[in-house]
């Protein structure tokens, strides 16, 4: 259940079509967004958990259709995240601002890609 604001919701839909998403902000720029009000949001989010767990029970959700081996492409927001992102087993710098996760094991890409997406946040476009 892909949650946050538009673009996130719009890249789980990519990746899984059948998810049930839930937008509980609208993005403004990198460092603003328009939310809702925590209690809202929370409904939102209870409500959409609700109806992913049913649709998940019910066989409507598959899972994303992912063919291994696999290249997972990261586009960061400044080229010094990039090269901190580089940090994590498994991350490749493919570009100023953009770096790659590739292998037969969904699970270490997908590891890899929280690993990045940690330290990247940690580390503040600095």
């Amino acid at each position: 259940m892909p949650s946050g604001d538009e673009t996130t919701v719009q890249q789980g839909q990519e990746i899984a079509p059948d998810v049930v998403p839930v937008t509980t902000k609208r993005s403004v720029s990198r460092f603003a967004a328009h939310h809702l009000r925590p209690e809202q949001a929370r409904q939102r989010i209870r409500d959409g958990a609700e109806r992913a767990v049913r649709a998940v029970a019910a066989g409507s959700v598959r899972p994303p259709d992912v063919t291994l081996p696999a290249t997972l492409e990261v586009d960061l927001a400044t080229a010094d995240m990039a090269a901190v992102a580089c940090w994590v087993r498994g991350v490749e710098r493919s570009g100023t601002r953009t770096v790659t996760i590739s292998g037969e094991d969904g699970a270490a890409i997908y590891d890899s890609f929280v690993g990045l997406t940690y330290i990247t946040r940690q580390a503040g476009g600095r």
